[in-house]
């Protein structure tokens, strides 16, 4: 449900023309890793490792969670 979300995000701020994509897709990628951080830290009393041991970078490789950054330079056209 989050990939939905970050996807949609990406896109409506990925649109050709769109004044500084990268500042905005470092943002929204700030803003879910501490949200994540947050969450997993309220996850129980003792508190969750997961995210400390993973990361945001650990989310996306074994998760499959989105990261705009990737997506953004991958839309980049190469300059010739």
């Amino acid at each position: 449900m989050l990939n939905e979300k970050v996807r949609g995000w990406t896109n409506y701020f990925g649109i050709p023309g769109t004044s500084h994509p990268f500042q905005s897709f470092d943002r929204l990628r700030w803003y879910i890793d501490k949200k994540l951080s947050k969450i997993y830290r309220r996850k129980s009393q003792r508190g969750s490792t997961l995210y400390r041991r993973l990361g945001y970078e650990g989310f996306v490789k074994e998760f499959g969670l989105i990261d705009p950054l990737l997506t953004l330079r991958r839309r980049q056209p190469a300059n010739a």
